[in-house]
């Protein structure tokens, strides 16, 4: 086990926010991102940080030409074979800018908690119509593996993966 501990406070994060254009960021992450991920990713139009290992227990934001520092999953283990996949979980941030599109994943859950508005489209495996439903006082919302979604972030959310698993989002269909 590389890490028992990490803190993230809200002042770095809202710091973070406020100096990168970037609306979303990954602190805790099944893998740090290839250089081929990063380009694959720009071509298909995305902004992109190059991103590196985080060696203090104390997560900072970065400025905006400067990689963001990342913790990877596995670093919460000690090699334990009961994960199979990356790692115990996957943690990022958003907030009311970050983008959303309508997704699913194949082998995680995906929890959302906020304490601003938050709100979802969501379709069932096998089931039509797609669904909506916010919570004015925010909340979580967990949503299994396979449900389609797109969620509506009002303030900052923390978005939480379980287990963390990398490259699993496919494009849903609306």
């Amino acid at each position: 086990m590389k890490r028992a501990v990490l803190f993230i406070s809200n002042s770095e994060l809202r710091e973070q926010f406020c100096k990168n254009s970037r609306q979303d960021i990954k602190i805790v992450t099944p893998a740090i991102m290839t250089k081929v991920l990063a380009e694959k990713l720009k071509r298909r139009g995305k902004e992109i940080k190059e991103e590196e290992p985080l060696c203090d227990i104390y997560w900072t934001h970065s400025e905006a030409n400067e990689p963001n520092k990342i913790c990877e999953a596995m670093d919460f283990t000690n090699g334990s074979e009961i994960f199979s996949e990356r790692g115990p979980m996957a943690i990022s941030f958003a907030n009311k800018e970050s983008v959303e599109s309508f997704h699913y994943h194949c082998k995680h859950w995906e929890i959302y908690f906020s304490n601003f508005k938050i709100g979802a489209r969501f379709k069932l495996p096998g089931m039509e119509p797609i669904q909506t439903m916010f919570m004015d006082e925010g909340g979580a919302v967990i949503f299994s593996p396979g449900v389609e979604h797109c969620m509506e972030i009002h303030g900052l959310t923390i978005v939480i993966e379980v287990p963390a698993v990398e490259g699993d989002r496919e494009a849903g269909k609306e």
